[in-house]
């Protein structure tokens, strides 16, 4: 039985059956409203993380951005720090939108659509609430005041007498 378990561990890797590396995740976020160009907070994705000099030399190296919403962001790398950061390239609704999930790929020399080598990082970016929208009190007060309107012509008023020559008693 071991001797069978060890056999597929190492007839395995030499058929070529090698388990598919995932692609590192990272997560930010970004205040609703905040003007274009805002910078993604919590979010700072290492270069060496993504271990991108296994496909590209170094000089050659360039990551695009894809993904539904992509275009609302743009990835530029951070020079001093070997880290690669996201910017808001419009202003962003969390109503409209709450979450977007990305890819990072990564490209030698030329950044072109097909020429996009590996996912390299997955995404996701929160787009947080600033309570930018009123609450409208004025809506809540017409539905109680026509509410309890109602209620006013069907209820005749009467006093803690009335109830007790009727017998009716409210616990």
């Amino acid at each position: 039985m071991i001797w069978g378990v060890l056999l597929c561990c190492l007839v395995t890797p030499a058929a070529g059956y090698q388990a598919q590396e995932r692609p590192a995740f990272f997560h930010g976020h970004v205040f609703e409203n905040s003007p274009a160009a805002s910078k993604v907070n919590g979010l700072s994705i290492p270069v060496r993380r993504i271990n991108a000099e296994k496909w590209c030399p170094v000089s050659g190296m360039h990551f695009k951005l894809y993904g539904n919403g992509s275009e609302d962001f743009r990835a530029f790398a951070h020079h001093k720090r070997g880290n690669i950061l996201l910017k808001t390239s419009r202003v962003l609704d969390r109503e409209a939108r709450s979450e977007y999930l990305l890819s990072i790929g990564l490209c030698c020399q030329t950044c072109a659509r097909e020429s996009v080598l590996s996912e390299a990082a997955s995404v996701k970016v929160d787009v947080l609430d600033t309570n930018d929208h009123d609450p409208n009190d004025h809506i809540m007060n017409q539905f109680i005041i026509s509410a309890c309107d109602h209620l006013s012509n069907q209820m005749s008023p009467s006093s803690p007498e009335d109830l007790h020559h009727t017998g009716h008693h409210s616990d």
